[in-house]
């Protein structure tokens, strides 16, 4: 009865979130593009034009997949920890204990890494956007790159981007290989402190 209480509000949950999220986007889209099209003419001049296009819809999807997704996991996490502590807490208090040092201890090595992580996935989407708006500035002027001879010219510029955001991708990936030695070795040394228990 109860897991299918839990899975009937874990469905209404994640419908309602999704809701939520796209509202969020739908939102946040026509904000954007009205304030976009009230900047000054300087502002374009600077920026190349597929950079904002690109803004406008995947940094927009990115807010809505954590609204409707992030979200739905990290509200489902809570209440499973939450319950299960006390739970726990009435069952045994000194082993609730253990695990919830276990708990804090995991957090606290794993901070670090996300903030680092965070930043290199706004770093990967800045990158991202300034590649998108470069290709598509240079895609709308083809005919004037070739008859100048440019092509190379711009092939090289835009392999320098690539290595920039396959730099990045990389840093996110070692640290994802630290990381997660770490978590194993805290779940590791958890089980082995209940055990002892």
């Amino acid at each position: 009865g109860v897991l299918i209480i839990g899975s009937i509000a874990s469905g209404i949950l994640s419908y309602l979130l999704g809701l939520l999220g796209n509202k969020q986007k739908l939102k946040l889209r026509k904000k954007f593009f009205n304030h976009l099209i009230h900047l000054p003419i300087s502002f374009f001049d600077k920026t190349a034009s597929g950079e904002p296009a690109n803004r406008l819809t995947k940094d927009t999807e990115v807010i809505e997949d954590f609204v409707s997704q992030g979200s739905h996991s990290l509200i489902s996490g809570l209440i499973l920890l939450i319950g299960s502590f006390f739970v726990l807490w009435w069952l045994d208090w000194r082993l609730t204990a253990v695990l919830f040092s276990a708990v804090v201890i995991s957090f606290l090595v794993i901070l670090p890494f996300t903030i680092q992580l965070s930043s290199l996935s706004k770093s990967l989407q800045d990158e991202e956007a300034n590649l998108m708006a470069r290709v598509t500035e240079v895609l709308s002027q083809i005919r004037l790159i070739r008859s100048h001879n440019a092509h190379k010219v711009e092939a090289n510029k835009n392999n320098e981007k690539f290595h920039q955001i396959y730099n990045i991708s990389m840093k996110e990936t070692r640290l994802l290989a630290i990381m997660s030695p770490l978590i194993n070795i805290v779940v590791m040394a958890t089980i082995i402190c209940v055990l002892g228990y």
